[in-house]
């Protein structure tokens, strides 16, 4: 990484700062693992390509008659088997496990370097060079693809240069190799010199090949498992997640087509270009023949001093790359490099000067190959949440560029031509030098963009921001496109990690379009809009896993203001359609419009009670309709899941009011019709009219309720997870059998607050245990969200006093033994947009003039339990001013913790928050300005995504979907739409991936999984529930 201003140029650190003692560990076997072999196959990689200009210079030349263009065409043989061998292999990068995919190019290239001994002919030899060029193909995309699959963006560099180090090994040892066999195996066995140097290549080739079977680690979703444990893996992951990696992910078509329509790819592809045919110079032998040409020095001798320049490579790039990572970042690193091969370039233009200078002009040839790892481990960095973009785009760009040079030197290096080469230097020396105005032409330009970024790090300042866009478009990708440039390590993980996962809006479509990556880390973007009973609502966010969902009775959480706002202030507006709720026509329509626009999930939240703190009255929340009147959020389900495909589906409801056994049957069968599409949102509730309502005077406190709530989930995960065998329904009409009850168990639970002897009435659903939300941020809201939740909604009006409540509950729940990055934030967020910053002005303060603000303080009276109708419009409010108990703890502290943007909370300044976009912030703009806003929240406050709130149905909904999500997937922050193949994923599957339909293993309702819970511990398990 890019050190900051006050790091010296000698303080090099191998680790970074926030490294553990466990991180370390692994990164050192990594090293091991990878490094050494890395650079050991890349030494025979580049012995058995550069063995040509040792041999034909030692009598090759001779022995097979070659006195025309011989040795450039043979190179080009080289350089088109090279080419075409590109694509096939980028095909299989996803599919064949990395241990066996480069070592089998290593083995086969070896095979017919050996060949190469025996050869007769120009056509013969030929034939050679092809097929060593192509098995030789794809291994430098594929060395930097495990480079990328296992390493930060800030750690690529210098182990590529290190890697790169065998590039100037190879040829520096072929040219030793061949000096050695000339001078003493000249004529053994009746072979000249020049056929031994293959003899002893390919005898060198072939074991590192096999050797590579043992060592190398593979990638994380196909490790090599006798080199790293499940642990390592596990730990690499998380790693990488924390920075946004994507560790799985398989080639698809739509890829290609992601990858060429953007224009940031031409201008990396224009660079690769330019960087191989500044240094084609180096690759056909121009060094040597001109040694050869001063007719001074013996075969042998002539190789020995061509060895100079491949020696003083290893120098120019470890010194480059150290520098990318570590001082001056890529583009300065490129241009340093660029400016050295250059200066060289300049006097064999010349050509007529003391041989002295010649002999210098020569030794920086190399300089031009110093800068590949660190154009391409930006490259990589870039990629590291789509592993399939990442594939392609690495081969694709070498498979083009390289091509470049199949004719180039054919018309700038003619052998005849040698050793002047008066139109091949001029060619490299032009090649150099737009190479320079190119990087920093596109680096001047990233930097005038006013794109967010992590101002604490300081890395990639240069070209990090033009690829983003190029594989946002991942499907567990986030991408964060045009991000500032000084600060790319953590931010740009982050903010990537961040937007993979999930595009969040408040009518709650949570999941989006194909997929999401791995647990651990930000995954792809998911838009959960809400829905609720009460006023309709649906958008997507922007983020990790934005599951946003507006929680109407919620425990401690943060309330569904922002969509709750969205209702109350909307009665009077002419053009909101929520009165038509009450049908279900319009559910279906929204459902339709939702999974269409690529909504990930819709969120209904509910709510048991009205709220009647304001005046001591239920008739302002009746008359303002703050969430009055709400109906049952569970009926709509079913028809809206079968007009729907991709589209989930989360509801709110309580453990206070009904026991474990209905709620698990009712749930389970939502699952089923939903294919798995559903999920939960845990509340305990608080409201005294909700208790009232069910025959109870007083709520249960606070923390009771919790204790409660937690033994309700254990008796849930008995039922969903321990009842039933995968295996017990078995049709067997023969034997009239449809189901094995010796497979199906009776869960005994006796605990503190429940007791239970049945079985579970309905059969395994595709998830068993819907997607689990919670929302509360109180010191036990958060234990319990710890231990129970996967996604968590979470509101304020700062990202900033989010931050520090968002890690300790990552905190608690690493202490439990789970992934603390397997835990989504999702915060509210409203969006009025309009198609430019003026237009969605006048948008918004034509909503102001429809809302509500009598509604607004309805709810804000009922969340904290301040009576806000009775204190003065300016007097600060503070938790002396509670005259109820049981109220929403994390929403009081909310109300009364200031900010730079909120520095005193006082009524009159809650009614204006509450009138539109409630305590979350509210982002008015055209959709680049409202992006950039989410942007901002994504970095400052650590979320995974948002709780989109709307303000009119369905107008909100369709501002998103045709102004918001274009932008967002223009900027490469969300993926496009796409099929699943006929395949419908679950609602976990969007947010952890392919195949993880069922609780991680890491959930502590795991391990009431029916072949994990031994069912004679289950009363006593009952039993501890509540101690």
């Amino acid at each position: 990484m890019t050190p900051s201003k006050a790091r010296k140029w000698y303080d090099i650190r191998w680790y970074s700062d926030e490294e553990t003692k466990e991180d370390r560990k692994l990164i050192v076997r990594l090293d091991l693992l990878i490094v050494p072999y890395a650079v050991l196959a890349y030494w025979v990689k580049y012995l058995d390509q550069a063995n040509l200009n040792n041999a034909y210079v030692a009598g090759l030349k001779e022995g097979l008659g070659f006195y025309g263009n011989e040795l450039v065409q043979l190179q080009t043989f080289y350089i088109v088997g090279a080419v075409l061998g590109q694509l096939p292999f980028m095909f299989l990068f996803t599919y064949v496990p990395m241990y066996y995919l480069i070592p089998g190019m290593d083995v086969a290239w070896g095979i017919f370097t050996l060949l190469q001994f025996r050869i007769t002919s120009f056509a013969e030899l030929a034939a050679y060079r092809f097929l060593v060029g192509f098995f030789e193909a794809a291994f430098f995309p594929a060395v930097h693809y495990v480079l990328g699959s296992w390493y930060r963006g800030d750690e690529i560099a210098r182990r590529g240069g290190i890697f790169y180090t065998g590039l100037s090994l190879g040829t520096l040892t072929a040219g030793l190799i061949q000096s050695a066999a000339s001078s003493t195996l000249e004529g053994v066995h009746g072979l000249a010199g020049w056929r031994w140097m293959y003899i002893i290549c390919a005898v060198i080739t072939i074991p590192i090949g096999l050797f590579g079977y043992l060592v190398l680690p593979g990638t994380p979703d196909q490790p090599n498992r006798k080199v790293l444990s499940q642990q390592d893996v596990e730990l690499a992951i998380s790693r990488l997640h924390r920075s946004g990696h994507v560790s799985h992910e398989k080639f698809k078509w739509i890829t290609v087509k992601k990858v060429l329509l953007t224009w940031h790819f031409w201008t990396i592809m224009l660079m690769d270009i330019l960087f191989w045919n500044a240094g084609i110079h180096g690759s056909t032998g121009t060094f040597l023949l001109w040694i050869k040409s001063l007719g001074r020095y013996s075969a042998s001798r002539v190789n020995e001093l061509g060895t100079i320049a491949p020696a003083l490579g290893i120098f120019y790039t470890l010194a480059v790359c150290f520098a990318s990572d570590l001082l001056i970042g890529p583009a300065w690193a490129i241009t340093v490099a660029s400016v050295w091969n250059a200066i060289g370039l300049v006097i064999l233009v010349i050509w007529n000067v003391p041989e002295p200078a010649l002999w210098f002009a020569f030794s920086t040839i190399y300089a031009a190959v110093a800068l590949s790892s660190v154009l391409h481990g930006w490259v990589n960095t870039q990629l590291r949440s789509s592993p399939a973009a990442r594939s392609f785009t690495l081969v694709l760009i070498n498979t083009v560029s390289q091509s470049t040079t199949i004719w180039t030197p054919l018309l700038t290096f003619k052998t005849v031509e040698a050793p002047r080469f008066p139109k091949g230097f001029a060619f490299c020396l032009a090649s150099a030098v737009l190479l320079i105005v190119v990087v920093h032409g596109l680096n001047s330009y990233l930097k005038r963009a006013e794109y967010l970024f992590n101002p604490e790090v300081h890395e990639y300042d240069d070209l990090a921001r033009s690829f983003i866009p190029i594989y946002a478009w991942s499907t567990a990708m986030p991408r964060i496109l045009r991000l500032p440039v000084h600060e790319v390590r953590n931010g740009l993980s982050d903010i990537i990690a961040t937007w993979r996962d999930i595009l969040t809006l408040e009518a709650r479509p949570m999941w989006g379009p194909g997929g999401i990556t791995p647990c651990r880390i930000p995954a792809p973007r998911y838009l959960i809009t809400q829905g609720d009973p009460a006023s309709g609502s649906a958008i997507r966010g922007v983020c990790d896993h934005i599951m946003d969902g507006l929680l109407d009775d919620t425990s401690d959480c943060v309330p569904k203001e922002a969509a709750r706002e969205a209702l109350i202030a909307t009665s009077s507006n002419p053009v909101d359609k929520s009165a038509t709720k009450r049908t279900l026509g319009y559910w279906i329509e929204l459902a339709k419009l939702l999974d269409k626009g690529g909504f990930n999930a819709l969120f209904l939240a509910d709510t048991y009670g009205g709220y009647d703190t304001y005046e001591g009255s239920l008739d302002n929340c009746i008359r303002r309709a703050a969430q009055w009147p709400v109906t049952d959020p569970t009926i709509a389900i079913s028809a809206m899941a079968a007009v729907t495909k991709n589209l989930s589906f989360a509801i709110t409801a309580s453990t206070s009011f009904e026991p474990p056994f209905l709620l698990a049957k009712r749930f389970s069968t939502l699952d089923h019709f939903t294919q798995g599409r559903f999920g939960w949102n845990i509340v305990t509730s608080w409201k005294k009219a909700a208790f009232k309502a069910i025959g109870l005077e007083n709520p249960i406190e606070h923390d009771e309720r919790y204790r409660q709530a937690d033994e309700y989930l254990n008796v849930l995960y008995k039922l969903w997870e321990g009842s039933w065998a995968d295996d017990a329904i078995n049709p067997d009409p023969e034997n009239d059998s449809y189901a094995d009850p010796g497979k199906i168990r009776t869960i005994n639970h006796k605990g503190g607050f429940f007791t239970l002897n049945s079985r579970h009435i309905v059969d395994p659903s595709p998830q068993r245990t819907p997607f689990l939300f919670q929302a509360g941020t109180s010191d036990a809201g958060s234990e319990f969200a710890a231990s129970h939740a996967e996604g968590i909604f979470v509101s304020s009006h700062s990202p900033a006093i989010l931050r520090p409540k968002i890690a300790r509950i990552r905190e608690l729940a690493k202490a439990r033994g789970r992934d603390p990055r397997s835990l989504k934030f999702f915060a509210t967020f409203t969006p009025i947009l309009g198609r430019t910053d003026e237009e969605a002005k006048a948008k918004y303060a034509e909503l102001s003039r429809h809302a509500s603000t009598i509604g607004g303080l309805v709810l804000v009276s009922g969340w904290t339990g301040i009576d806000l109708s009775r204190v003065p419009l300016d007097q600060e409010l503070s938790a002396s001013d509670v005259h109820e108990d049981h109220r929403i703890s994390s929403l009081l502290e909310a109300f009364t913790a200031t900010s730079p943007d909120v520095p005193r909370w006082t009524p009159r300044t809650v009614a204006e928050k509450a009138a539109i976009g409630g305590l979350g912030p509210v982002g008015v703009g055209s959709p680049e300005t409202v992006a950039i806003k989410m942007e901002e929240w994504i970095r400052e406050g650590d979320l995974d995504g948002f709780n989109i709130g709307y303000v009119t149905t369905p107008g909100s909904f369709e501002d998103v979907v045709e102004l918001l999500i274009p932008e967002l997937r223009r900027r490469g922050l969300y993926p496009e739409a796409q099929e699943n193949e006929g395949e419908t994923l679950t609602a976990r599957e969007r947010v952890y991936g392919k195949g993880q339909k069922g609780l991680r293993d890491d959930h502590p309702g795991s391990r009431y999984k029916y072949d994990r819970y031994p069912i004679e511990e289950d009363v006593a398990a009952g039993d501890e529930t509540h101690q």
